[in-house]
């Protein structure tokens, strides 16, 4: 079944760099965020820097685009991913070597709090850091990490549970995938371009989905996967059969999916216009701002 959007936007005005800055980064809705440079978290915004070649720095923003503090990370060497966490910190993956020196690299995962405390979830040593690729860096439902790595042309799907060691690594032959998640039935869920895949521990791929447009984002909740598309969101099974969908009835662009036990919500942006689009679970509209 498919249900139409309502072509109404809130015009907001993008004069001040923090409004538009607001408005893309999830109207202060703890919105979830694809990994890039900047997430954003209750009402502040997160970003990543690099200060030199071999230097990165991580600042908290406020909505008037305040910086509230920054720090050091990765002195060495650099950050390469970031997610928003539930309760207004963030996460940051990134590697660091010893300077003028040719040795391995130490990969970190940090957990950063709202106020700039820093805690090591994990290392591990790399020989070959400079062949190594990352994507998809996601915080599972249960609070473990997932992230696709690309070692020495072999994909590798990694499970990362900050209380347990070492990590669960699966070889696959897809690579570069994005928004890597593990599912309460032990498989992982990742996409690349138009396409979305089931994976299992052996590293086989048991569902495949091919879209019309490239996906910007995907969820999974309580084995229910949403995907949102340029123009489309869907739910579907865990074998990929379709629940529900909801097509723009604009020439809208949608991002930033969030979903929570309750809802699901999107921002769809068109010349400059922005709303956020909130849905139960059922897909049916629940609002639009």
């Amino acid at each position: 079944m498919k249900k139409g959007i309502l072509a109404s936007f809130l015009i907001l005005s993008l004069c001040s760099a923090a409004q538009g800055l607001n408005a893309e980064l999830g109207f202060n809705s703890h919105f979830q965020q694809q990994v890039e440079a900047i997430v954003s978290t209750d009402e502040y915004a997160f970003k990543i820097e690099q200060t030199s070649s071999f230097s990165t720095s991580l600042s908290k923003i406020d909505t008037f685009g305040i910086v509230q503090w920054s720090k050091p990370l990765f002195t060495s060497h650099q950050a390469y991913e970031i997610v928003a966490t539930s309760d207004g910190g963030v996460v940051v993956l990134g590697v660091e070597m010893s300077c003028d020196v040719i040795s391995d690299c130490v990969w970190k995962i940090l957990k950063v709090d709202s106020d700039g405390n820093e805690t090591i979830l994990k290392t591990w040593i790399d020989p070959s850091c400079y062949e190594t690729k990352l994507s998809g860096l996601t915080i599972n439902e249960d609070q473990t990490l997932c992230f696709n790595s690309v070692e020495n042309s072999i994909s590798l799907l990694q499970h990362v549970d900050p209380l347990i060691s070492p990590i669960t690594t699966v070889i696959t032959t897809r690579e570069q995938l994005k928004q890597v998640t593990k599912t309460t039935a032990n498989t992982f869920v990742a996409y690349k371009d138009d396409s979305l895949f089931v994976i299992d521990y052996t590293g086989n791929a048991l569902f495949t989905r091919t879209f019309s447009h490239p996906i910007e984002s995907i969820r999974a909740m309580n084995d229910t996967i949403f995907v949102l598309t340029d123009d489309n969101l869907y739910s579907l099974s865990a074998s990929l059969q379709p629940i529900d969908s909801i097509v723009s009835s604009t020439n809208a662009h949608f991002s930033k999916l969030k979903v929570s036990e309750n809802q699901v919500q999107f921002i769809g942006a068109s010349n400059g216009a922005y709303q956020v689009f909130t849905y139960n679970k059922s897909l049916d509209l629940v609002s639009q701002l």
